[in-house]
Formats: structure tokens, C-alpha cells, sequence
């Protein structure tokens, strides 16, 4: 079953891996891209109607990456459900690189 899960993940902008199957409760891990990949710049028009490049703020690049965050938690979750019917949990850790350190954490975990 994991096979098949993972594999279903293989689309996926955050890389996903079912890691083991327990008394119906299935065992997911996903790689939550980097807040540092997301682009820090979005397009904009100037006051005389010209395209240009805004810069964003990092309020609005967090929740852009929050907003992606939660879209790739639900989309791993509704494929996990979809691919492997029989199970009756989800336990779902999202990695990343947090940007202070550079090494991988642990962002969200739940069932």
C-alpha cells in the first residue's frame, strides 16, 4: 500500500512518502518547498498602466507560502484517502528548511 501511495505523490510541488502503514493508520512525510524558493518579486502595473515587477513584502511572501503550505497538506491528504480507501488515519509530518538555521524541521504534524 505504501507503494501505491507514494506513487500517487510522484505530481505532487511537495514531495511526498507514505513510511509505513499501522493498524489502519497510514504514516506520511512531505517536503514542503523552501520559503526562500518562492519568488520575491510579482507582477504589477504602474500608475501610467505599464508592466512592472512589484517587490513583495514578507508578510506577503509568508502567506503565499502558508496558502502553499496548506494546499499541498490537503492535496497529500484527499490523494493518500483516494489511493488506499481501507485506511482510517492519516499521521502527516511537512518538513522544510527553516531559513535561520538551513537545516530541515519539522512545520506541521497531525492525524
Amino acid at each position: 500500500m505504501c507503494e501505491a501511495v507514494s506513487t500517487a505523490f510522484a505530481d505532487n510541488p511537495a514531495t511526498g512518502c507514505a513510511v509505513g502503514v499501522q493498524e489502519g493508520i497510514l504514516s506520511v512525510v512531505i517536503r514542503q518547498p523552501d520559503l526562500d524558493s518562492l519568488p520575491d518579486q510579482t507582477p504589477a502595473m504602474t500608475s501610467a498602466g505599464r508592466p512592472t515587477l512589484k517587490k513583495l513584502t514578507q508578510r506577503d511572501r509568508m502567506l503565499w507560502w502558508l496558502t502553499t503550505l496548506g494546499s499541498n497538506i490537503i492535496a497529500t491528504l484527499k490523494q493518500a484517502l483516494a489511493t488506499a480507501p481501507a485506511i482510517t488515519a492519516i499521521d502527516l509530518a511537512a518538513l522544510t528548511r527553516i531559513p535561520d538555521t538551513q537545516r530541515l524541521g519539522i512545520i506541521a504534524y497531525g492525524r
